[in-house]
């Protein structure tokens, strides 16, 4: 078979019907522009959809949040992660090196972050997806029970005795000062009780806004 390669598009009638031939140049043109427009579309990104997370469920406070991940669950989902990871939250308590009544800050603007983040939904939207009413209850669990009860028995408490104690003018650093209070060992405990809990709940919300990890 040759090719005549300055042939384009040769469109002729015989014996009552049309008979096209079109030209190799034609032919690899139009290979040409379609390899172009699969690597512009990028289709195979279709198929690793299928790989993504596509629900979590966590197992906190003795009850498992299955939530479906969707548009709305994604970026609250995203928002509340931020807001977890760029404070004394989702990060390990380490002894000798962070300073209590700091993480006890950091926790006090996430409270209010993520209270103003659950304010924010329309009841309209929790009434209608139930995925997003379940990690909005989720947000609001960890708030109440995660933090709260720690909070409550032990951050007045630490910050009356704290302040006391760099006031009376010690050279000491603010980790040697934070060993010296009575309950130190109960108090750090429940710290780190209520820590894991906030990086459990901060690996949730990365694997449901941004996938599982490659």
């Amino acid at each position: 078979m040759s090719w005549d390669w300055a042939q384009l598009i040769d469109a002729r009638v015989e014996q009552g019907q049309v008979a096209l031939a079109i030209g190799p140049i034609v032919w690899i043109g139009v290979l040409v522009a379609l390899t172009a427009w699969i690597a512009w579309q990028r289709p195979w990104r279709l198929l690793r959809r299928g790989w993504q997370v596509q629900e979590i469920t966590p197992n906190l406070f003795g009850t498992q949040w299955k939530i479906t991940r969707t548009a709305r669950t994604a970026q609250l989902a995203h928002e509340a992660y931020v807001e977890l990871i760029t404070r004394k939250a989702a990060i390990p308590y380490e002894d000798g090196h962070d300073v209590i009544v700091e993480i006890y800050d950091s926790w006090y603007t996430l409270f209010t972050e993520i209270r103003r983040l659950a304010r924010e939904l329309p009841a309209d939207a929790l009434a209608r997806d139930k995925d997003l009413r379940r990690l909005h209850d989720l947000l609001i669990a960890v708030l109440n029970q995660g933090l709260r009860p720690h909070l409550t028995e032990w951050q007045s408490r630490f910050r009356h005795w704290y302040g006391g104690a760099r006031r009376a003018g010690t050279d000491e650093s603010p980790q040697d000062i934070q060993r010296r209070f009575p309950d130190y060992e109960r108090l750090v405990t429940g710290l780190k009780e209520a820590n894991e809990t906030l990086i459990t709940l901060g690996e949730e919300l990365r694997t449901l806004a941004h996938g599982t990890p490659s």
